[in-house]
């Protein structure tokens, strides 16, 4: 299936090497009942910037947004994602034999619009940080 021209492979994580949604919304859903805020459906906020969803779902609830509590909920919606992440790695089964089959004949690179800290999270809980050329 991969051209024999093709000597580089470019991987996307969340979706496709980790589903991390799962954990993004329940940590939304946790942290906006905590203010007592309605969650929408996951699929309006998913890979968009948490500050940015708060700030908007703040205004569209409340009337105005008040950057402290866009503050407070950013860092405790990231903060419960990064432990339920931690505690149970949503990694895709059989990713690391995969990726460790592709890399004896390409080369890798992963790419994510997710934090730095998310990435090495899943770097870290899969192994296969060497597998990848650039990151």
């Amino acid at each position: 299936m991969i051209p024999s021209c093709c000597k580089a492979l470019i991987f996307d994580m969340d979706g496709v090497l980790w589903h991390s949604g799962i954990s993004h919304a329940a940590a939304y859903r946790q942290a906006l009942l905590a203010e007592g805020l309605q969650m929408p459906h996951y699929n309006k906020l998913a890979g968009r910037r948490t500050d940015e969803v708060m700030r908007e779902l703040i205004k569209k609830q409340k009337g105005c947004s008040d950057e402290e509590q866009v503050a407070r909920l950013t860092k405790g919606k990231q903060a419960l994602a990064h432990q339920m992440l931690r505690e149970s790695p949503p990694l895709i089964p059989g990713c690391a034999e995969c990726l460790s089959y592709l890399a004896m004949q390409y080369r890798l690179v992963l790419a994510s619009s997710s934090s730095r800290r998310n990435v090495q999270l899943f770097l870290k809980s899969s192994g296969v940080s060497s597998l990848f050329e650039h990151i």
